[in-house]
């Protein structure tokens, strides 16, 4: 069906022709409001941000994504000749509703919801210095709750505009309070002249990694803790013979012979100083700094299949 030209109104005057004429605020600059602006950024006159959280406002400036960014509509709004609206669904009515009071002149105003039960007749009350024009949310999903360090969500954005992939791990928290542990690989979306119009997400429930991870650390950490207690045992027990074994000679020596006197005081203060010793390798030992030895090493077999206990002798020890 052909259309007659002719009988088409004309755009008016104030209309820019061209992107690079068009001033565009983004009212929303969540995944959706981000991506949008990715794709713009640079091809517009100016490129402006508009967002309630100071938050995301300080990130999208950190991230240099718009010509300049504000959590006051009235700042920036009336420098726009485009207006997007990039807020949540619900929100649209009452921003809709707010755009003629902080806005004096001429705008396109778009949205990108995607129902328009509750919004094109609002757009359809706007005066008439106003022109409406209905959009869909292509650009994104709002993920922006999913990444609850900011530093993530700019490591990302920064490597897929650079033309690089991001990978990385994230735990997203349900409201009943149990949690997922997610990977996450965020790539490039490119349109048919290869220019970055946004970015792909993909993710991975890596619970069951996480959780075999888990386990094997708890394996790990009762094993030493058998060890040193083995080792404890092993160690702990000679000196505390020897000191024993003295003092009882002491008390059943019929007769106070010196140099036997000498020879088991000396053999007590150097097991009671083995004792203090070790007991001080036991006070600064972690799980990461540990030495092991064969126990028993006489008459026992070789190799992996040995047993062996933590070595509590003194670092200084041969």
């Amino acid at each position: 069906m052909q259309t007659d030209q002719n009988a088409l109104e004309p755009e008016p005057s104030w209309v820019p022709e061209t992107l690079a004429q068009t001033t565009i605020a983004i009212w929303g600059i969540g995944l959706m409001g981000g991506s949008l602006a990715m794709a713009l950024h640079e091809k517009t006159a100016a490129l402006l941000g508009i967002d309630p959280d100071e938050k995301t406002c300080q990130q999208a400036n950190d991230m240099a994504l718009f010509d300049r960014v504000s959590t006051d509509p009235a700042e920036l709004l009336p420098k726009a000749n485009l207006i997007i609206l990039c807020a949540p669904l619900g929100l649209i009515p009452a921003l809709l509703t707010q755009i003629p009071i902080d806005h004096p002149g001429h705008a396109v105003v778009m949205d990108i919801g995607s129902t328009k039960n509750n919004i094109l007749p609002i757009m359809e009350g706007l005066p008439e210095r106003f022109i409406p024009i209905g959009g869909h949310p292509m650009s994104g999903k709002e993920v922006r709750s999913l990444f609850p360090e900011p530093a993530d969500t700019a490591a990302m954005i920064k490597a897929v505009s650079e033309g690089s992939s991001w990978t990385g791990e994230i735990t997203v928290t349900h409201p009943d309070g149990n949690q997922v542990s997610l990977q996450v690989v965020a790539a490039a979306n490119r349109n048919t002249e290869d220019e970055l119009s946004g970015m792909v997400l993909s993710f991975l429930d890596i619970g069951d990694r996480r959780r075999a991870e888990q386990a094997e650390r708890q394996a790990e950490r009762q094993r030493v803790m058998v060890e040193s207690l083995g080792a404890a045992c092993h160690h702990l027990g000679q000196p505390a013979t020897v000191l024993l074994a003295s003092l009882e000679l002491m008390t059943r020596m019929p007769s106070q012979d010196r140099a036997v006197t000498e020879e088991l005081l000396a053999s007590s203060m150097e097991a009671a100083e083995s004792l203090r010793e070790m007991l001080h390798e036991l006070n600064d030992m972690t799980e990461s700094e540990y030495r092991t030895t064969a126990y028993l090493e006489s008459g026992m077999k070789s190799g992996s299949d040995a047993p062996r206990i933590l070595d509590l002798r003194p670092s200084h020890a041969p």
